[in-house]
């Protein structure tokens, strides 16, 4: 084999995680012969049908999904493409592909699933593995996800600036009856709380429906405070701005690190400086909101009906 040619299929192996098809090396210019010798010699494993790894190659998450990846012919999707492209809640653990209907695949040791459509618009590459894009994993996942895991993982798409018409858009082509996840993201869209800012967090949003369900007023997202001079002082969660309420949605009362900690209760000293009355619940209060549900009641009447110092 050229010296070229051995650069090429180093370089594409090397693009993912170590993996080769046996195909994708003889479209570089690797024969039959050159790769027989290279798996005799041990310098190549052959791992699959088809597929060779390079040997002393590390053996990861990635790499795996990469060779399902080459055994199908399909590509990376649902759990897996949730944990490629990074969501909120889908560890790198799951191997799936999505792989169009009417493609044969033998009995294999992961998930395989068989997609009616699988347009080239929808596909991206991540890392070098052929993944579904961002908008059309959120479709899928509602088939092996619960409608919490679903919009968790939109909310975080979200915030990274993905666009929310993009996906509505993708919604609506795909959009079909029957196990394709689609009616887990329709109903995700449609719950009548997501209207306004965005939360910075899932446990914001945790903490949000808590307070709803304990039969306070739905409160403001993401309210600013703004300081004397009109500058602004902080941005405060959950709010309930006409008595200075609010709630801040943190998984500790402090932010951790000594120069955050310190941060914080400046801030906390400014707001409160200002008439506000804060709260900050944990992941303890999500799991038995009782107690902090109380207090901010408490609160809230006191200073709906001007019980509490004057503001």
């Amino acid at each position: 084999m050229q010296a070229g040619a051995e650069r090429a299929v180093a370089a594409l192996a090397a693009s993912q995680h170590g993996a080769i098809g046996i195909r994708q090396a003889a479209e570089k210019g690797m024969s039959e012969k050159e790769r027989r010798v290279r798996v005799a010699r041990g310098q190549w494993l052959v791992v699959a049908d088809g597929v060779m790894v390079v040997a002393g190659a590390p053996k990861t998450w990635r790499q795996q999904l990469m060779i399902a990846v080459l055994r199908t012919g399909g590509v990376a999707s649902h759990r897996a493409a949730a944990a490629l492209h990074g969501f909120d809640g889908f560890p790198e653990r799951e191997i799936e592909v999505s792989v169009e209907r009417q493609r044969r695949v033998r009995s294999i040791d992961f998930r395989v699933h068989r997609v009616t459509q699988l347009e080239n618009g929808d596909v991206t590459v991540v890392d070098g593995i052929p993944t579904t894009n961002i908008a059309r994993t959120l479709c899928d996942l509602g088939r092996v996800a619960c409608d919490d895991l679903v919009e968790q993982a939109l909310d975080d798409a979200l915030r990274s600036g993905c666009s929310q018409r993009w996906i509505e858009e993708t919604l609506a082509r795909l959009d079909r009856p029957g196990p394709s996840g689609t009616a887990s993201l329709r109903r995700v869209l449609a719950r009548p709380d997501r209207a306004g800012r965005l939360p910075d967090s899932v446990f914001e949003r945790l903490i949000q429906r808590v307070i709803v369900a304990g039969d306070l007023p739905r409160p403001v997202r993401q309210h600013p405070v703004h300081d004397e001079e009109g500058r602004l002082m902080a941005r405060i969660d959950l709010a309930w701005p006409d008595i200075r309420v609010g709630v801040e949605a943190t998984s500790e009362h402090w932010h951790t690190g000594p120069r955050r900690g310190r941060r914080d209760a400046v801030r906390h000293s400014k707001l409160t400086g200002r008439g506000w009355a804060m709260f900050y619940p944990g992941w303890n209060d999500a799991k038995e909101p009782g107690p902090f549900i109380a207090d901010v009641l408490r609160v809230h009447r006191e200073r709906r009906t001007g019980s509490s110092t004057a503001l």
